[in-house]
């Protein structure tokens, strides 16, 4: 006796022909006596998301086939250390993650590239989507910025250092 979503991916088709792509959900009216007498639907029109989410999607399978050289249709149903054989090393986190579901956050986590050595934020958020329990993860190169900041950090060291010797060339004159 609760509000409950309907099917996915529904859509209205209009007299004209559009298709919109709604959000539903449908909830009990209770008598004095708590029997339902009724139901409330409510529908949105959701075909912005729906589109978004078509786009995320594309995204992700060209992210996917970018960075593992698998594509989307070929890494599905598989482990993700057999198509990204690195995140082995945060099976754990996963498991924590999804079994608290609280998100993990592992932030400038060092790995030797072919063209050196790359900087890594690595979040992983846990999902719960229709009963099933699982984890969103996200890797963002932070390599630049890194560089930048070992830079900026080197160059005050050097002013630093610049303002020593003119404090000290000032007394020996």
């Amino acid at each position: 006796k609760g509000v409950v979503g309907m099917a996915n991916h529904t859509a209205l088709i209009s007299r004209s022909g559009e298709e919109f792509h709604i959000a539903d959900s449908a909830a009990p009216v209770l008598n004095e006596k708590g029997d339902i007498s009724g139901t409330v639907l409510v529908f949105r029109d959701a075909s912005e998301e729906y589109r978004q989410r078509e786009e995320a999607s594309h995204s992700v399978e060209y992210d996917c086939g970018k960075v593992t050289g698998i594509s989307a249709g070929d890494a599905q149903g598989k482990s993700l250390v057999s198509v990204f054989p690195r995140m082995a090393s945060e099976m754990d986190k996963i498991r924590e993650t999804i079994r608290t579901r609280q998100p993990c956050c592992e932030e400038r986590k060092t790995r030797q590239g072919e063209s050196g050595t790359y900087y890594e934020d690595v979040t992983i958020f846990p999902l719960i989507a229709n009963g099933v329990d699982g984890a969103v993860i996200q890797i963002d190169d932070v390599t630049e910025r890194c560089n930048l900041e070992q830079m900026m950090i080197q160059s005050e060291k050097m002013m630093s250092v610049g303002g020593l010797a003119a404090g000290m060339a000032h007394e020996i004159n």
